[in-house]
């Protein structure tokens, strides 16, 4: 079920970044923003509470990991360590696995944690919001190289606006939820 939404939030406008990095360079047109809901609804450690908080955090730490680590820890390479049911690739050795992950692209996935994060990003952004989420799911596992899209940066902004148009709910747990 949709979050409801606020009497009066369609006096709010989605304000995009303009420039990829906005967040992390604090010139989005909502650092400051994405500041104080961070301090409301995100806890120092493990998950949120809201649906809210999990939208916030699970939009920043995918923000953040593809500034600060090329989306390292958002996708996983697929296969047992020695054989790749994409390309067929098989060798017991070891050395040769980094290898065949720098050539082979089709055995990247969404690592289990930030899966989860995807997740509650999908099942609760709007529609213009999820497209943006399609493209950012897209980057990463394309394998972001350089400097990732304004797509990260618009992520944020809509979860800001969602934040900001809807009425916040529990988190409902599910068994097995990692923090």
């Amino acid at each position: 079920m949709p979050l409801k939404s606020i009497k009066n939030s369609s006096d709010i406008t989605l304000s995009f970044t303009d420039t990829a990095g906005g967040y992390r360079e604090e010139t989005s047109c909502n650092s400051g923003l994405d500041d104080s809901l961070w301090q409301k609804l995100v806890p120092q450690s493990g998950r949120a509470s809201t649906i809210h908080g999990e939208v916030l955090r699970g939009a920043s730490r995918i923000y953040r990991d593809a500034y600060q680590n090329g989306g390292g820890n958002i996708v996983e390479f697929e296969d047992d360590g020695y054989s790749c049911d994409h390309c067929g690739f098989y060798d017991e050795d070891e050395d040769e696995r980094g290898d065949h992950e720098d050539q082979c692209d089709g055995g990247w996935v969404i690592s289990d944690n930030y899966k989860e994060l995807f997740d509650i990003l999908d099942k609760e952004l709007p529609k213009e919001g999820r497209d943006v989420l399609a493209k950012v799911r897209k980057e990463v596992l394309d394998g972001i190289i350089g400097m990732p899209s304004i797509a990260f940066d618009h992520l944020v902004d809509h979860a800001i606006h969602l934040i900001l148009t809807t009425e916040d709910e529990p988190l409902k747990q599910k068994q097995g939820m990692s923090a």
